[in-house]
């Protein structure tokens, strides 16, 4: 059997219920931070690869150390990475749909910009234009054509990629961290 893991993420917390509410700034606190417990267990483990167990101790003024305070803030967060997860499933699912649904507008468009960019060059070629005029309109069209595929590809392929990390992250939470509370002290 192995080892029991090492501590990776300490948090402090002056007071229970700032697990999931930012706390009142105060200068003269021992360990003050300026976001909740949650999100302090949310942002340490972006910076690892998200691999093998991890510890978490939170730490508690002595007099909030109570029986059953362990089990009860594991459902809590358990239950906030769990709706979280489903709050990024939804997100996600409906980021899709709509990049989906604006493919048509999106195609459509580009035609129209290139169809407007050659129209532009033509019209330099034929006299119609300036020569300095026509290509800039043409470039310009161009330009824009570019600009709204490269929106769509975004919206297709890159969009989602944040909230799957964050999913990833509650999941991680949840599964693969082992939460311990002690005294502050």
């Amino acid at each position: 059997m192995g080892t029991a893991p090492e501590p990776v993420i300490g948090i402090h917390l002056a007071d229970v219920k700032h697990m999931f509410d930012e706390p009142e700034f105060d200068p003269f606190a021992r360990h003050q931070t300026f976001s909740s417990g949650i999100d302090q267990l949310v942002r340490a483990p972006r910076v690892s690869s998200l691999q093998g167990r991890a510890s978490v101790t939170i730490y508690l003024p002595s007099d909030q150390v109570v029986s059953g305070i362990g089990e009860a803030l594991r459902a809590a967060i358990d239950q906030y990475c769990t709706l979280r997860i489903r709050e990024d499933d939804r997100e996600n699912e409906s980021a899709r749909w709509d990049a989906l649904r604006s493919i048509p507008f999106g195609l459509g468009l580009v035609a129209v910009c290139w169809l407007l960019a050659f129209l532009g060059g033509e019209a330099g070629d034929a006299g119609l234009l300036s020569k300095s005029l026509s290509n800039f309109v043409r470039e310009g069209f161009l330009l824009i054509g570019v600009l709204v595929v490269w929106s769509f590809g975004d919206m297709l392929l890159a969009a989602w990629w944040p909230r799957f990390r964050e999913k990833q992250l509650y999941g991680y939470i949840i599964h693969q961290t082992d939460l311990t509370i002690a005294p502050e002290g």
